[in-house]
């Protein structure tokens, strides 16, 4: 399954090491955001200015402009799929 990450991005579900809300003021985001883009690993999906959370994978991150929130509904509601899935087998 994959998660739909915005401006026709998916990411593999399993791959998906966190999501972070860029809102919060707690987490040092802008110096993860320049150390991910020096290297070449970040993805821009949302318009500079516009990003809500940050998308952590083991190969790529992302900064998307979906709030964490709302990724993390629809992460919760495919592993929900998932999980029918695998009854169903």
């Amino acid at each position: 399954m994959f998660l739909h990450l915005g401006g026709g991005v998916l990411a593999p579900h399993r791959a998906i090491i966190a999501i972070i809300d860029l809102n919060e003021n707690n987490l040092p985001a802008g110096e993860l955001i320049q150390y991910w883009e020096s290297r070449g690993k970040l993805q821009r999906i949302a318009e500079k200015g516009k990003e809500k959370s940050l998308i952590i994978t083991g190969e790529r991150q992302y900064l998307s402009p979906i709030s964490s929130v709302a990724l993390g509904r629809r992460a919760g509601s495919l592993k929900e799929m998932l999980k029918e899935a695998e009854k169903e087998a």
